[in-house]
């Protein structure tokens, strides 16, 4: 495991035994989440990749493409920070991560959980490094962004989004569209050529995100 840090985020790269693997990057809400699932993917028999994992991120602004107000009494409002971590994330954490590299990755990928689900397909739709794109239990009823990605022209070559069977049955009525929300992201995807999986979970939001996230990390390696 190769460690390093560019201003406060954290970033953890673990190598691949085959030099020219894809590259495939998670932005995960906290250290200890991202330390976990390599933990278990280093246990499991699958394919080959460089895993490269980025933590200490300030999750509702980093994550977040555009500024929304709070969606219930408890919550935060969500800054629109994405466009600057992009930014620090093309410019200077993955070309870091690239000088480690002794050949260029095969592809590049990017997968992410809820708001980080979020910015995994936001993050493709602004720049066409990523190839590869996995939105588990993406925050995908964020105002504004089905229409915002039915406007964008760059689009993965594949794209695999998840959600679990209950998390729309919700009182919220923001959170109880994730699910139409996501439908029509995955018709809008296939509509401009985008190989697209769409996987339904049993769970709410929260139940086995580990394991959602390695099936849709997987996916992307077939």
């Amino acid at each position: 495991m190769i460690e390093f840090g560019i201003e406060d985020i954290k970033a953890a790269l673990f190598l691949a035994k085959n030099k020219a693997s894809p590259l495939i990057v998670i932005n995960a809400f906290d250290e200890e989440e991202g330390l976990s699932l390599v933990k278990v993917l280093s246990t499991l028999d699958g394919p080959d990749f460089h895993l490269f994992c980025i933590s200490h991120l300030n999750w509702d602004f980093d994550m977040t493409p555009w500024d929304i107000p709070p969606i219930f009494p408890s919550d935060k409002s969500k800054k629109g920070g994405a466009d600057r971590y992009l930014a620090i994330l093309l410019k200077q954490i993955i070309p870091k991560a690239k000088s480690f590299l002794e050949e260029e990755p095969s592809f590049y990928g990017i997968v992410g959980y809820s708001l980080g689900g979020l910015f995994a397909l936001y993050a493709s739709s602004k720049c066409d490094l990523f190839s590869r794109v996995a939105s588990i239990s993406g925050s995908l009823w964020y105002e504004g962004f089905k229409e915002y990605l039915s406007s964008s022209s760059l689009i993965p070559k594949r794209v695999y989004l998840s959600l679990g069977d209950k998390e729309e049955k919700t009182k919220n009525k923001i959170l109880s569209s994730v699910r139409a929300s996501t439908e029509e992201i995955a018709s809008i995807y296939r509509e401009k050529g985008s190989e697209v999986i769409f996987e339904m979970n049993q769970g709410n939001h929260f139940a086995d995100g580990q394991e959602r996230t390695i099936k849709g990390l997987f996916a992307l390696l077939k």
